[in-house]
């Protein structure tokens, strides 16, 4: 052994405690991005998943009052898979529990069914029915 690793040896024992502290110190920090970087790729995973299986849009486009011509002109276009006209409306809810109105976004669907993009999860309950419809009902006679 050459002098200068005994030296090395000799003040490494004797700043053993700070030596450990750093060590613990670098060893949390390796643990704690191996932790971020794990937690990450799961959550990108997760998200890509139900992105898939629920065939959410890649690009979405607001228009008022676009003709239903419009649509087939942008199915045309190379790289477009798949285009669904759709409506939708701004609205305020009464939702209990909470005090303020809550914001929401009504939308179309196309026949009572599952639309192919942007697919429902419903967590109770049904997709209406095509042509049923609910709310208030015209008087008699008119």
């Amino acid at each position: 052994m050459r002098t200068l690793d005994r030296k090395l040896v000799r003040d490494l024992w004797r700043l053993k405690g700070q030596t450990l502290a750093i060590a613990a110190v670098i060893a949390g920090g390796v643990m704690t991005l191996i932790l971020a970087v794990t937690t990450l790729e799961a959550l990108a995973g997760a998200r890509d998943r139900f992105y898939a299986s629920h065939h959410f849009a890649e690009v979405f486009a607001d228009v008022k009052r676009a003709p239903l011509g419009v649509v087939s002109r942008l199915q045309a276009i190379e790289g477009v898979n798949l285009v669904e006209p759709r409506v939708q409306a701004a609205m305020r809810l009464s939702v209990a529990g909470f005090d303020d109105p809550v914001r929401g976004l009504a939308q179309s669907l196309p026949d009572g069914r599952q639309p192919m993009l942007n697919r429902l999860h419903l967590v109770a309950g049904g997709l209406p029915e095509a042509g049923l419809r609910r709310g208030p009902r015209p008087a008699p006679g008119r």
